[in-house]
């Protein structure tokens, strides 16, 4: 084929083109390499925060005080432990009433006929 000035032989590949082609080959890579790496970034992340929050309601309620508070709402009255006495008598134990946690609930200021201690 004879080559005139201004025309490309067509059995050669332009560099340009080929350039210009690796060029968006590689973005459509690098976007799904993201893609993918942004993806699983996140499962692991809901991931670690799941663990973590069934790690902090395990520490809550092994504490002995949210035991014997949910053994307080449970039950209507029942003998509580409530200062964690190494006796295992429960009958030795305080009990405790559904009248007696409304009581021990109710703001103090309606308690105290002065008002208490809030500057009022």
């Amino acid at each position: 084929m004879v080559e005139r000035p201004g025309q490309v032989r067509v059995d050669e590949p332009d560099e340009d083109h080929e350039l210009a082609k690796r060029d968006y080959e590689l973005k459509v890579a690098g976007f799904w390499l993201t893609l993918v790496w942004r993806l699983q970034y996140r499962k692991a992340d809901q991931w670690k925060r799941a663990e973590f929050l069934a790690n902090e309601m395990k520490e809550f309620f092994d504490d002995p005080d949210v035991r014997n508070v949910l053994t307080m709402i449970d039950w209507g009255q029942r003998r509580v432990d409530l200062f964690h006495s190494p006796d295992a008598n429960t009958t030795k134990y305080p009990e405790v009433t559904r009248a007696l946690q409304v009581s021990a609930l109710l703001p103090h200021t309606i308690l105290v006929s002065n008002g208490g201690s809030d500057c009022e």
